[in-house]
């Protein structure tokens, strides 16, 4: 596959692509930012840099009863 090129599934199979970091041991927990409310928590770790992050505010969004029985997130 081009790492060039945006890619969500394989050409060849159609299944989704799934991305294998070779981390050091014990790197993600020493590099998770707990006061970033999102999947960019983890940006140490992940293979694009902070400030390309994109986010629409998604993580810990709340769990809302919006009538007796009835919840949204």
């Amino acid at each position: 596959h081009d790492p060039s090129r945006l890619q969500t599934v394989c050409q060849v199979c159609g299944m989704p692509l799934r991305v294998d970091l070779d981390l050091p041991a014990g790197a993600p927990e020493a590099t998770i930012d707990p006061s970033i409310p999102s999947m960019w928590r983890y940006a140490a770790v992940l293979p694009v840099p902070l400030e390309r992050a994109v986010t629409l505010v998604e993580g810990w969004s709340p769990l809302v009863e919006v009538e007796p029985g009835t919840w949204i997130k």
